[in-house]
């Protein structure tokens, strides 16, 4: 789902993220005035223990569109490099490019600003406003997955495990495929729908390292047959209902990280065994 439709469900009076123009790859790209001025009254929000939420969300949109511009511009500036600029444009730019990826760091911290001023887990609004942050932090790459995790992590969150597995599923979403081995660890996590995130969050890593992708593959392979013959022998027992909470997910994720489709789990363990040392399943991808 797109994340224009998922903030459409979660807040019926989004209307939809603003246009990010790429801005021209010759010209320096004038920086907006108004962020400031927009992170002084996104802060203001927080000066009391409540209210502002749905405010402070329209805030995180503005802080996202910022950080997207600021991308779009760093690409901007690296295709000029590569075609080749005179040593004073090459010194602007490694100017500008360091004001850049600042700006970013400073909206991701911004972003991050929700979590840390609100402490009441148990409060709606506040669940939706860490709702859309975390929406935002997975369009930010590294940068995005990181706080993901340390989301996650905070110990406010231990009684949420929906929540929980909202932060591990975006994980997904950032492409940062250095949080592979993170996400493999918490396919035995205690509760079973971070299992379940953690396993979709992996089916959005077709993209990575052959290395990365068979190291998940082997685990993943390993725990769902793991997770079915529990089941078989525990049939009315907690095993049985993690293994039909996780067992979709972990399908998706092998299928999107070998281009094979099976079933059945004892398929994909012959299959694993069968073609674990094959290469032309785990070449890198272009």
């Amino acid at each position: 789902m797109m994340l224009t439709a998922l903030f459409a469900l979660l807040f019926p009076t989004f209307t939809g993220w603003a246009d990010v123009v790429a801005p021209s790859p010759v010209f320096v790209v004038q920086q907006d005035d108004t962020l400031e001025s927009d992170i002084d009254a996104y802060r203001d929000l927080f000066r009391y223990p409540k209210g502002g939420e749905d405010k402070a969300i329209e805030f995180l949109d503005k802080f996202l569109q910022r950080y997207l511009a600021d991308g779009e511009r760093l690409r901007a500036i690296a295709d000029e490099i590569e075609l080749g600029v005179e040593p004073k444009q090459q010194r602007l730019f490694k100017k500008e490019v360091k004001e850049l990826q600042k700006e970013q760091g400073d909206l991701t911290d911004e972003i991050w600003y929700c979590f840390k001023k609100r402490k009441d887990e148990e409060s709606e609004a506040n669940q939706r406003m860490w709702k859309a942050a975390a929406y935002v932090f997975a369009q930010m790459g590294t940068d995005g997955a990181d706080y993901l995790m340390k989301a996650f992590a905070d110990k406010r969150f231990s009684r949420l495990p929906d929540l929980m597995g909202l932060f591990i599923e975006q994980v997904g979403y950032t492409h940062d495929y250095s949080k592979t081995d993170t996400l493999i660890d918490l396919l035995d996590h205690n509760h079973f729908v971070v299992i379940a995130k953690a396993a979709y969050a992996l089916s959005q890593f077709s993209g990575a390292p052959g290395k990365l992708r068979k190291e998940a593959v082997g685990v993943l392979v390993r725990t769902l047959e793991s997770y079915r013959n529990s089941a078989s022998d525990n049939l009315e027992s907690m095993e049985v209902r993690r293994y039909r909470q996780t067992r979709e997910p972990i399908l998706r994720a092998l299928t999107a990280l070998t281009g094979e489709s099976f079933r059945e789990s004892l398929a994909w363990t012959k299959w694993w065994n069968t073609n674990r040392k094959n290469a032309k399943y785990w070449k890198d991808k272009e």
